[in-house]
């Protein structure tokens, strides 16, 4: 899922798959954003603790 320009979360959805290699690549960029997002809110999550305490 991304934001579209108005700040709306869309949904992505292949009815045919790609070509292998094009979907791997896609997959990969997926596991990216998504270990990216978790780091950030691991930072997030360690400052509002720190705050707290």
């Amino acid at each position: 899922m991304k934001l579209d320009r108005d700040g709306i979360m869309v949904a992505e959805y292949w009815t045919i798959l790609p070509p292998k290699k094009v979907f791997e690549e896609k997959i990969r960029e997926l596991l990216i954003e998504a270990r990216e997002r978790l780091e950030r809110r691991k930072k997030i999550s360690g400052r509002a603790t720190k705050l707290l305490t």
